[in-house]
């Protein structure tokens, strides 16, 4: 890939996390005092995620303890910040254009806005809920959407190109 052109994609990274942080700052200001319904099974409401996607690892805390220095809180920074530079590494030997590279920048952004967020507070902010009836699937964010559209674009691009 050309550099001008990793160099926007470079930018929609940024974007993305931008746009991650710019979303979960709302919801902590606005979410508070309780959830708001925007459809019979979309639901805005704050949940805090201290471990990975489905609240694996997220185990309790000692009274008192800093949530950024629990082992799972680094393992996953650790993590997020290996597989950010892997991805990175990739994207840049990728097309400058497709679903490849779109879906590289999404899990790119998406990994580093909820890295950002275990670095500052030692856990992720989630806020968006689907639910239907009685099932509730878990909270995510922008992030989480991001990373999952990512890798359906990723798993696209490999599958166009095998045929």
């Amino acid at each position: 890939m050309k550099t001008r052109a990793f160099a926007a994609w470079c930018g929609c990274i940024g974007l993305l996390g931008l746009a991650d942080q710019l979303t979960k700052r709302l919801a902590l200001e606005r979410l508070y005092e309780g959830p708001h319904v925007l459809l019979p099974v979309l639901e805005l409401r704050l949940a805090f995620n201290p471990g990975a996607a489905f609240g694996l690892l997220g185990g309790p805390l000692q009274p008192g303890a800093d949530p950024r220095l629990a082992w799972s809180n680094l393992l996953l920074c650790a993590l997020a910040s290996g597989v950010s530079v892997f991805f990175l590494v990739w994207l840049r030997r990728s097309p400058a254009l497709g679903w490849q590279a779109a879906g590289l920048a999404c899990i790119i952004g998406g990994a580093l806005g909820n890295l950002v967020d275990r670095l500052h507070r030692g856990f992720v902010v989630d806020f968006i809920g689907l639910h239907w009836r009685h099932w509730y699937f878990p909270h995510f964010n922008l992030a989480d959407m991001a990373i999952t559209l990512g890798v359906a674009a990723v798993l696209w691009a490999g599958w166009r190109d095998r045929g």
